[in-house]
C-alpha cells in the first residue's frame, strides 16, 4: 500500500497531524486501528473514527473543538515509536543502520526458481519488531506475494522464543499499511534459535538414493533396494543479525549454516558482551572475522557511530618479564653509597622464592597467565577521531573460510599490534 493510496478504511493505522504550522508534536495522535462509531478523546477534542473512514490521505479533518487535521498513514519511523511496545525496540536510526551494515541485494526473479537459490536473512531475537520491518522492507523486492501467489527470491527467518513477544512482533508488522510486508518470504518462528538452526541444518541435509542389489545364494532372483545417504548440506543464510544477550552457544551452528563471506550482525547494550564474543571466536578458532565494532548514539543510526578497537592482543610487559635494573649515580662516591644501600636493603628484606614486587609480574606469575590465556588481553577503546553520541553497540563480523590450524595449538591467531 503506497502512500497515495486513494481512501482509508476500517482498520486502517493513521497519524493525525495538525494542519497548524505552530503546533507541537504532542498535538499529533496516533491511531492504530479506527472503527466505525469509536471516539478517542484528547485534550484538543474528540476524534470520531467515523469521521476517518473513506477520506483520502493528506485530507483535512475537523474535531469538535474546530482544531484542523492531516489525515496521513505513519511512516516506517512513526509507526515503530508510537505503536504499543512489548519490548524496547531497536529505535528506526539504528535499525536502518543495521540493514545498511547487513548489504542486502535482492537478484531478479528467475524464469527457473531451480537455477538460483533464494536469499536467506536469519534475525534472532525479533524482540519488538522493528528491525524486522527494517529487513522487510529491504528484502520486499524479493518476498513474494499473496494475490497472485509468486514464490519469494528473498526469505527472512525471525526467530523468538517468547511466544507474547513474537506475536506481538508479528501483530506490528501486519499493521503496518495494510500488511505491506506480510508477505510469503517473512517467515515468524516461536522457537529457541539453537534448536531452530539445528533443525534447519537437518532438515537441507542432501539426501542422495542409491540403489543396491542384493542376490540370494539360494535364489535365482534378485532383489533391489533403496539406500539413503546423508551428505554435506549447503550453506543457506547470507547474512544473519542478532539481537540477544550471548551468542557464543551458537556460533558454531551459525559457521555452518552461513555462506563464505556472510556478514554477521550483533546488536548489544554492552561492550563488554561484545568482547566477550571477540574472545570467544579467537579462542576457539571458529571462522569469523571481526570487521567493526562501532557505538550508536540515541536512535541516531551511523550518522553518529564511533568506532571502537576491540580486539585481542599480546602484552609487551609479559613478553619482558624481567625487569631493566635502575641506574647507579654517577660518580665514584654515588657508586659507593648506592651498592652500600643496596646490599643493606637486601640483608633487611631477604626475598624468598615467592616474593617479589607486586607492580612488575614475576616469571611464575606470568608464566601461569600464558598457559590459561596465551598471554592475552583484551583491548578495548575507542578509537581517535571518531565522533558519537553515546548508546548500543554494534558487532559486525564476516564468515571466513575453515580454519587450517589445530584448535587445540598452543595459541590462537591474533593481532601483530600488541597492546601496552
Amino acid at each position: 500500500m503506497s502512500s497515495n493510496t486513494s481512501l482509508t478504511i476500517e482498520g486502517d493505522c493513521l497519524y493525525l497531524k495538525p494542519r497548524s504550522s505552530i503546533a507541537r508534536a504532542r498535538d499529533s495522535f496516533f491511531l492504530p486501528k479506527i472503527e466505525p462509531g469509536k471516539i478517542t478523546t484528547t485534550h484538543k477534542g474528540n476524534i470520531n473514527h467515523s469521521d476517518l473512514i473513506g477520506r483520502r490521505v493528506r485530507d483535512i479533518v475537523k474535531l469538535n473543538t474546530g482544531s484542523e487535521y492531516l489525515i496521513t498513514f505513519p511512516t516506517l519511523e512513526e509507526h515503530i515509536l508510537y505503536s504499543e511496545r512489548g519490548v524496547t525496540p531497536i529505535y528506526p536510526g539504528d535499525a536502518a543502520a543495521i540493514v545498511q551494515s547487513l548489504d542486502l541485494h535482492v537478484s531478479p526473479p528467475c524464469a527457473d526458481p531451480t537455477l538460483s537459490e533464494p536469499l536467506e536473512v536469519l534475525e534472532a531475537g525479533t524482540g519488538h519488531g522493528s528491525l524486522t520491518l527494517q529487513l522487510a522492507r529491504a528484502l520486499s523486492a524479493g518476498l513474494g506475494s499473496k494475490s497472485p501467489i509468486t514464490s519469494p527470491v528473498a526469505i527472512l527467518h525471525t526467530v523468538e522464543r517468547d511466544t507474547r513477544i513474537s506475536n506481538h512482533a508479528e501483530k506490528l508488522v501486519k499493521s503496518f499499511r495494510r500488511g505491506i510486508y506480510d508477505r510469503p518470504g517473512l517467515n515468524f518462528y516461536c522457537d529457541d534459535v539453537k534448536q531452530w538452526l539445528e533443525s534447519q541444518i537437518t532438515l537441507r541435509a542432501t539426501q542422495k538414493r542409491t540403489p543396491t542389489t542384493v542376490t540370494a545364494a539360494e535364489e535365482t532372483t534378485s532383489t533391489t533396494s533403496e539406500s539413503i545417504t546423508w551428505t554435506e548440506y549447503k550453506p543457506f543464510l547470507s547474512a544473519c543479525v542478532l539481537d540477544m544477550p550471548d551468542i557464543k552457544h551458537i556460533l558454531p551452528l551459525l559457521a555452518q549454516a552461513m555462506h563464505p563471506a556472510a556478514i554477521l550482525g550483533y546488536w548489544v547494550p554492552s561492550i563488554t558482551q561484545i568482547t566477550s564474543v571477540i574472545e570467544h571466536i579467537q579462542l576457539q578458532r571458529i571462522p569469523f572475522y571481526v570487521e567493526k565494532v562501532l557505538e550508536y548514539g540515541n536512535g541516531g543510526g551511523g550518522a553518529g557511530a564511533r568506532v571502537w578497537d576491540v580486539r585481542l592482543a599480546q602484552v609487551r610487559s609479559r613478553m619482558k618479564p624481567v625487569a631493566t635494573p635502575t641506574k647507579p649515580p654517577r660518580g665514584t662516591a654515588g657508586l659507593r653509597r648506592f651498592l652500600a644501600a643496596t646490599q643493606q636493603e637486601s640483608e633487611e628484606n631477604p626475598a624468598t622464592e615467592d616474593e617479589g614486587d607486586s607492580s612488575q609480574p614475576s616469571l611464575s606469575s606470568d608464566t601461569s597467565i600464558m598457559d590459561n590465556k596465551h598471554g592475552l588481553e583484551m583491548v578495548c577503546r575507542p578509537k581517535t577521531g571518531e565522533r558519537t553520541q553515546g548508546g548500543g553497540f554494534y558487532l559486525l563480523m564476516r564468515r571466513i573460510g575453515q580454519q587450517t590450524e589445530d584448535p587445540s595449538s598452543e595459541s590462537p591467531r591474533i593481532h601483530q599490534e600488541q597492546a601496552e
